[in-house]
């Protein structure tokens, strides 16, 4: 038991210097959070609930590790922690957050990327996209969570319901650009046409039903492979 708590307390400390020796909180502009909450919550408007560590780089290139951020869907904003442990919204434009593998309301997560649809992750009005496979063309899955106030007779408190979507686009740099995806083989095997033949034949090959997301996946990393 002594040796657990000594080793959590060292993690504790290692992650503390990197948080406050970090120039991100030298650097980056933000304002003060001012959570001015008058409902109940019934869902939750960030990626992950929980602050964790992730590489953030600026829109200029500047990669900054270890910033403990979280993400809010609803209002594209970026949350970091200072070393004075007051929570700021970062207004530098961020081009992507790269999170840490870390555990979320007990459950372990990958790593996972985020990046914007104009350039930036918290850009008012934009689009956050978590990158799932990335090469010749990337499979970007669209983040966004909207909600609704519910308000029932003779109660005085709201419920505010967050309710989170998925879509999957293509993307390749030139033709055809951005391009929605479903979930199925023939959205998919259309997205490539110069290489209709080849990627179904691996679908097959691998008795893929592109259904689900690491279908997707798998099939992005073999055009990318070849």
């Amino acid at each position: 038991m002594y040796r657990l708590c000594f080793l959590l307390f060292m993690f504790g400390s290692i992650c503390a210097c990197a948080q406050s020796a970090n120039p991100f909180m030298n650097d980056a502009n933000g304002r003060p959070l001012y959570l001015r909450t008058t409902y109940i919550a019934d869902g939750s408007p960030y990626l992950y609930e929980e602050y964790a560590f992730a590489e953030i780089t600026s829109s200029n290139g500047t990669l900054y590790p270890n910033v403990r951020v979280k993400v809010d869907l609803v209002d594209k904003l970026v949350i970091y922690i200072t070393e004075s442990g007051d929570e700021m919204i970062a207004t530098t434009p961020i081009r992507q957050v790269r999170f840490h593998n870390f555990i979320s309301s007990g459950v372990a997560q990958g790593a996972v990327v985020l990046e914007g649809s104009d350039g930036s992750v918290n850009s008012p009005g934009g689009k956050i996209y978590q990158v799932l496979e990335s090469g010749k063309a990337k499979l970007l899955k669209e983040l966004t969570v909207t909600f609704s106030d519910n308000k029932r007779y003779g109660e005085a408190t709201v419920t505010r319901v967050f309710t989170r979507k998925e879509t999957y686009f293509g993307l390749f740099d030139g033709p055809p650009g951005l391009k929605k995806l479903e979930r199925n083989k023939s959205s998919l095997v259309d997205f490539f046409p110069t290489m209709k033949n080849e990627v179904t034949a691996y679908i097959e090959a691998q008795k893929l039903k592109c259904k689900s997301e690491e279908d997707l996946i798998v099939v992005f990393r073999y055009y990318n492979s070849i």
